[in-house]
C-alpha cells in the first residue's frame, strides 16, 4: 500500500497543478475604460467614448425670416373682366357663342327682340321729323322777317325750337349708337362684347325672357362673362400679425392641390383697409400669371409668404428641455465637453422653438441625447436646485 501510493502521488500533483497553468497562460484582460466627469454643470467624456455615438450637436444662428402659410382662392382679374347685361327688356332669339370662344371688341354674342328698344328706335324717327319741321319753319320765317312780312319774336321763336329739335335728335342718335347701328325701326338688339378676351360663362338660353334688373338663376351677375385669364386674382385672408409683412409689391408663392408639385410666383396688390369684424380676417389680393392657362378661376390655394422676424436664435425642440419651470440646452464647449446652461425660448412651432436669451450666435448645441446628459447630472446628486441660476 505504501508503494502504490507513493507511486499515484505524482500523477496526482501534476492533475492539481495543470488548471493553474492554464490559467497563468491566458492573457491579462484590458482594465474597463473610465467614464466620463462629472461636475456641477460639466460632463466631459474620455476620448473614444462609446456614449458619444448618442451625441450630436449643430451650431445655431439667426433666423432672419420665416415662413407662413395664407389660404384663399383664384378669382378672375376683375380689371380685365366684364359681366354683360341687356339695357333693354326683351326675348333672346339667337346666341352667337358659347364659353370658351375667343372674342374680339364690338362682336355680337346675342340678338334680342325688344320693344323697349323698338320704342328707342321710335323715337330716333320721332326727332330727325322734329328737326326737319322746326329747321324748315325757321328758314321760312327768317326769309319772312328778311322782306318784312314776319314779326322778328316769330323768328325767335323758331330759332328757339330748331335748337331743341337738333338737340333731342343729337341725343337721340346718341342713345341708339350705345347699342346698334342707326338705321330703321326692327326692334332688334344685339348684345355686344364690351372688350375683347375669352368667353368663360354663358348664362341665357334662346328664347329665354331678359329685364335689366332681373337676377338671373344660381345668382349669375350677368348674361355673359368675358375675360382675359392670362391673369388671375389671388384672394387671400390674413391674420392681423401679418400685417406687418404684406404690403403691396410682396412677392408670395402660391400652390394648388391639383398642382402640388408646382408653384407659381404671384405679387400683391392690394391690402384691404379694414378687417373683417366676425373672422378677424384681412383680405389680400395679389396678381398671378396665367399665361399657360393651368390655374383656374375658383381653385383654393396656399400661399406661401416670407416673413421678416425678430434676430433669434431657433433650435429644434428635441435641444431643448424642461427641468421643473426651467428650460436648459447643452453646449459643446470642446469635443467630448458638455455644459449645461439655463435659456429662455417661445414655445415650439412646427418642431421648432426660438431662443430669446441665454444663447450666442455660432454656439454648438446639443441636438440628439440632452436627455441622457441630464440623466449623467442627476446620477452624481450635483444638478443645482430649481430656480439657481446656472
Amino acid at each position: 500500500m505504501t508503494l502504490s501510493l507513493r507511486r499515484s502521488l505524482p500523477a496526482t500533483l501534476v492533475a492539481l497543478a495543470a488548471p493553474l497553468l492554464v490559467a497563468c497562460t491566458k492573457p491579462a484582460e484590458p482594465p474597463a475604460p473610465p467614464g466620463p466627469k462629472v461636475s456641477a454643470e460639466r460632463i466631459e467624456f474620455p476620448a473614444g467614448s462609446t456614449q458619444l455615438h448618442a451625441l450630436s450637436s449643430a451650431a445655431v444662428h439667426p433666423r432672419m425670416t420665416e415662413s407662413r402659410n395664407l389660404s384663399g382662392r383664384l378669382v378672375w382679374n376683375e380689371d380685365q373682366t366684364v359681366r354683360v347685361m341687356p339695357a333693354f327688356a326683351g326675348r333672346v332669339s339667337d346666341i352667337s357663342v358659347k364659353p370658351g370662344d375667343a372674342v374680339r371688341r364690338g362682336q355680337t354674342l346675342a340678338l334680342m327682340a325688344s320693344p323697349e328698344f323698338g320704342q328707342v328706335q321710335t323715337d330716333l324717327q320721332s326727332a330727325r321729323a322734329s328737326f326737319t319741321l322746326a329747321k324748315a319753319n325757321r328758314d321760312r320765317l327768317a326769309e319772312l322777317v328778311e322782306h318784312g312780312v314776319a314779326a322778328r319774336k316769330d323768328l325767335d321763336a323758331a330759332r328757339a325750337e330748331f335748337e331743341r329739335a337738333d338737340a333731342e335728335l343729337r341725343r337721340t342718335q346718341a342713345r341708339q349708337a350705345l347699342y346698334a347701328k342707326v338705321g330703321g325701326i326692327d326692334q332688334r338688339l344685339a348684345i355686344t362684347a364690351p372688350i375683347a378676351g375669352i368667353v368663360v360663362e354663358r348664362n341665357i338660353n334662346p328664347g329665354q325672357e331678359l329685364r335689366p334688373d332681373q337676377a338671373l338663376p344660381n345668382n349669375r351677375s350677368g348674361v355673359f362673362v368675358i375675360t382675359d385669364p392670362t391673369t388671375l386674382w389671388v384672394i387671400l385672408d390674413a391674420q392681423e400679425r401679418d400685417l406687418v409683412a404684406l404690403h403691396e409689391g410682396t412677392r408670395i408663392m402660391i400652390r394648388v392641390q391639383a398642382l402640388s408639385d408646382e408653384t407659381f410666383p404671384a405679387t400683391i396688390e392690394h391690402v384691404a383697409d379694414a378687417l373683417d369684424p366676425d373672422s378677424r380676417t384681412i383680405k389680400v389680393r395679389a396678381s398671378v400669371d396665367n399665361s399657360d392657362r393651368k390655374l383656374k378661376a375658383e381653385m383654393f390655394v396656399v400661399a406661401q409668404a416670407q416673413f421678416k422676424v425678430r434676430n433669434e436664435l431657433e433650435l429644434p425642440a428635441s435641444a431643448v428641455y424642461l427641468d421643473g419651470v426651467q428650460q436648459y440646452v447643452f453646449i459643446e464647449e470642446s469635443p467630448g465637453v458638455y455644459v449645461r446652461r439655463r435659456v429662455r425660448a417661445r414655445p415650439e412651432v412646427d418642431g421648432h422653438v426660438e431662443v430669446v436669451d441665454g444663447l450666442k450666435a455660432g454656439e454648438h448645441i446639443v441636438i440628439t441625447g440632452s436627455l441622457l446628459l441630464q440623466r449623467m447630472l442627476r446620477s452624481t446628486g450635483e444638478t443645482p436646485a430649481r430656480g439657481a441660476q446656472s
